[in-house]
């Protein structure tokens, strides 16, 4: 449970790419939390390790393709907020359902919700 876009750790290092493709694995999910990559109208502080990480993403993009593995983002996003997150106090009709430890998932199903834009 690593940020692996944001630290210096070489994870697809040319000898695990090789095995992996010999392995017949042709495609890799990296689970990035978009709130760390853009800024949104409702979350302007979001965004501000996205050099960092973009760098980094395009890097280990370009390793895996030389292998022929293709890189897939996943996000499942906004993930839950903590109840005192800045976004909810600040429109608090985007909390939805709880998720029973003390965070709350995004409502889209809000009128704020729906005009959520980058």
């Amino acid at each position: 449970m690593r940020d692996e876009l944001m630290d210096s750790v070489d994870y697809y290092p040319d000898q695990y790419l090789n095995r992996l493709a010999h392995e017949g694995v042709n495609g890799l999910w990296l689970t990035i939390e978009f709130r760390d990559l853009v800024a949104t109208t409702f979350t302007p502080d979001a965004g501000k390790k996205c050099r960092k990480a973009t760098v980094k993403l395009r890097q280990t993009v370009k390793a895996c393709l030389r292998y022929g593995i293709r890189t897939y983002i996943f996000c499942i996003e906004p993930r839950a907020w903590d109840a005192d997150n800045p976004v909810l106090k600040h429109y608090p009709e985007l909390a939805g359902a709880p998720d029973g430890e003390g965070h709350f998932y995004f409502c889209p199903s809000s009128e704020t919700g729906r005009k959520i834009s980058l």
